[in-house]
Formats: structure tokens, C-alpha cells, sequence
């Protein structure tokens, strides 16, 4: 029997869009949550992180990318959203969360899942994802993740044991060109936010004509996948002193960075720098990003324009709502901010500090060829061992 072809002389097209809009329209303002941390929030875009999509943070190793996130964690978990953490780096334990705050939120609020393969990542998602009872993902990181025939080629497993000279060339690259492809369209549709943490690493030139740089690891589909890639640029390592068996030692507890958005965002504008600190197993600072941004911007006072934050010897001077303060050394310094937070903050002119305010833009945008931390002196701190916080200290 032939089939009757349908006809379209008396389609309504109205309809028809109006069916599709139902099932497809994707045209709405997607909520934001605030980090509470303040330079991400910025390079974001002033509101804080979108739901639904995919943001890569990278960086060269031992930068802070772990700690931020974990920092990022914490807050999220303390307003009440759900964060499913994957370590496939299994450095992660139960000490390391305690530091952070997140230990009263573990197996409730905070989730935390120790992988290798990308299977195991996959069993993961696809049994949480669909639920729409979980807001933010962690897969920390991403360069880490192998497939489980590579994890399972050993001697004991003769029919796809090999070498790691004889492996496929870039099969894990495919694998994770697909794993982007499905992860990336799931986020969206579940409004799903998923941090990916990657490597920056240093290409070797093999050609005629090529030159050394930094590269982020992975295929090309890591970046074509990406609603917004945010490097995590070194500027200077942040110094402590700890007592050992070899007597009083300087080492790095923290680093001072650049978050910038340089290569793509459909997230936010891109090409600004915001300056942070970061302290490894402690968090971010809030109130460093305030001292460099304070440092950058004047405001009248007395008839002139003045800095916001100056300093003679040991001794600043900060300067808003029409009065000047006094603090003596960093740990007063650091105290004259986190009192006057709120105020200081206000001097800004930046209702959520939205950078599209032509008076904020000029205070946190810091482009390519100028460094705001030029001249600056890193913190001194000594580990206390007992409760393994940073006490901020001052030489005269």
C-alpha cells in the first residue's frame, strides 16, 4: 500500500515554532552563584559562576589551581549547593579537607570520588548528572585521565598488554575528544557547572621555524569545548618561614597570580588580568586582592587625588568615604581591611562589581604589558604547627 505524503499547505508554522521553543529554546538568563571569591569573581564578570557551563582553570604546576578550587568548593557547599569532586590526581585525603573547611560538608554537601579513566569519570557523571540534584563538578585534573584498557595492560593481562612505547598514538587524546563532546552538551542541559582543571606545559619546538611556549594539555576538543579557559598566571611565589631540624627555613606557602581570560569566554569580556593570592592548603585572600586593587586606584580626599593605599616605611595609609586610617606594619594593614571590608569595597562604584563600570574597569583592568605587582613585597608568614594556620608576621 503507497504511503500519502503528507501535505504542507495548511501547516502553521506558528505552531510548529512554538513546539520547538518548548523543547529546545535556550535563549534564558542562566542564574549565577558568587564564589565569594573576589578575583574570580571579577574575570567572570562581576556576577559570579554561570550554571550550565564548562570553565577550564590552568596553570603551570604548583601554582594553587587545587587549593582555589577547593576554596571555591567550600563556599559553594556553604550556600547550600551540591559539589561532586573528582581526583584523579588521588591527592585529596581527609587532612587536606579539614584545612579547607570542608570536612563538615563531606558525604552530604561535598562528594568526593578518587579515579583514573575516563569510565570510571563516565559511570560517575551519568549516574549523578541526571538527577538535577547536583549544581557544580570538580574533575581535578583533566591531563590525568587515562582509558581503563591503558590502566589494565600489564603482564597478568596478555590480550591487550603492551608497552607504553606501543600504545596507540593519541588515543587518549580521542577518548577525551569524545568525553568533552557528551560532558559539555550534559552540563548544558542539566545546568550542570563543571570545573576542569588543566596543565600548562611547555611546548618543545621539533621544526624549523617554531618556537618555544606554554600550551595547555589535551586535544584541541578541551578548548573548542570550553565556555570559558581561565589561566592562573605566576607572579611570584609568597614566602613563609617554618622551624625543621635544620633550624628556621624559608619556603613557599602561596603564590601571587593573574587570573586571565586570554584565549576565549562566551561567559564574560576577556583580556583583563585581576590579581589574587593564593596560599597552598589555606585558601584565597580576599583581602590581598583589595590591597592590589587599592594600590591601583585614587579617590579625592582634602581637594586632590590621592592613592587609596599608600605607605611610608611601616606605616599605611588607606584612604575612603572621605576619611584617611592609619595601620602599622601587614598584620595591621591586613586588619584595617578586613574591618573596613564593606566600605572599601564601596569605593569601587561597582554594584557586584560588574566591569562593564568604567570606574572599576580602570581599577581592575590590567593588560598584557603591565604588572600592578611590580615593586611589591611578598608576605611573611610562619606555619603554626598546632592548628596548621598562617600567621602573617613583619620584620622592622
Amino acid at each position: 500500500m503507497a504511503r500519502t505524503k503528507k501535505s504542507l499547505d495548511n501547516v502553521d508554522i506558528t505552531d510548529l515554532l512554538k513546539d520547538l521553543n518548548k523543547e529546545f529554546s535556550t535563549t534564558e538568563t542562566l542564574p549565577r552563584v558568587k564564589s565569594e571569591l573576589l578575583s574570580l569573581d571579577i574575570v567572570l564578570g562581576g556576577q559570579g559562576i554561570p550554571l550550565g557551563k564548562t570553565i577550564e582553570i590552568a596553570s603551570a604546576s604548583g601554582v594553587g589551581k587545587s587549593t582555589l578550587l577547593l576554596h571555591v568548593s567550600r563556599n559553594l557547599c556553604r550556600q547550600g549547593y551540591r559539589v561532586v569532586w573528582l581526583d584523579t590526581e588521588y591527592a585529596t585525603d581527609d587532612e587536606l579537607l579539614r584545612k579547607m573547611g570542608l570536612m563538615d560538608y563531606k558525604d552530604d554537601l561535598f562528594n568526593i570520588f578518587q579515579v583514573g579513566t575516563f569510565e570510571e569519570v563516565e559511570k560517575i557523571l551519568d549516574t549523578l548528572m541526571p538527577t538535577g540534584q547536583v549544581q557544580f563538578i570538580v574533575l581535578d585534573s583533566l591531563a590525568n585521565l587515562t582509558s581503563a584498557a591503558n590502566l589494565a595492560s600489564t603482564v597478568y593481562n596478555k590480550d591487550i598488554a603492551k608497552s607504553v612505547e606501543n600504545k596507540q598514538v593519541a588515543g587518549d587524546a580521542r577518548s577525551q575528544t569524545m568525553f568533552m563532546k557528551k560532558y559539555k552538551a550534559m552540563c548544558a542541559k542539566n545546568n550542570i557547572t563543571m570545573f576542569f582543571v588543566n596543565q600548562l606545559r611547555q611546548f618543545i619546538p621539533t621544526g624549523y621555524g617554531q618556537v618555544a611556549k606554554e600550551v595547555h594539555s589535551g586535544a584541541k576538543a578541551v578548548k573548542y569545548n570550553m565556555d570559558c579557559i581561565i589561566d592562573l598566571i605566576s607572579a611570584g611565589k609568597i614566602k613563609g618561614k617554618k622551624t625543621t631540624i635544620n633550624g628556621e627555613e624559608e619556603i613557599d606557602i602561596g603564590s601571587n597570580v593573574f587570573f586571565y581570560i586570554k584565549e576565549k569566554s562566551r561567559i564574560c569580556q576577556g583580556g583583563v588580568k585581576v590579581p589574587g593570592a593564593i596560599y597552598f592548603g589555606q585558601g584565597f585572600s580576599n583581602i590581598a586582592t583589595v590591597k592590589i586593587l587599592m594600590e591601583m586606584k585614587k579617590v579625592p580626599y582634602n581637594g586632590k587625588m590621592v592613592k587609596m593605599l599608600s605607605q611610608s616605611g611601616q606605616t599605611f595609609t588607606l584612604t575612603f568615604g572621605g576619611q584617611q586610617i592609619t595601620a602599622t606594619y601587614q598584620t595591621g594593614l591586613k586588619d584595617a581591611i578586613r574591618d573596613h571590608y564593606d566600605e572599601i569595597i564601596a569605593e569601587f562604584e561597582a554594584t557586584d562589581f560588574n566591569v562593564i563600570k568604567d570606574d572599576f574597569e580602570e581599577a581592575t583592568a590590567v593588560h598584557i604589558n603591565e604588572d600592578p605587582t611590580i615593586g611589591m613585597t611578598d608576605d611573611e608568614a610562619i606555619y603554626d604547627d598546632e592548628d596548621n594556620e598562617i600567621n602573617v608576621t613583619d620584620e622592622e
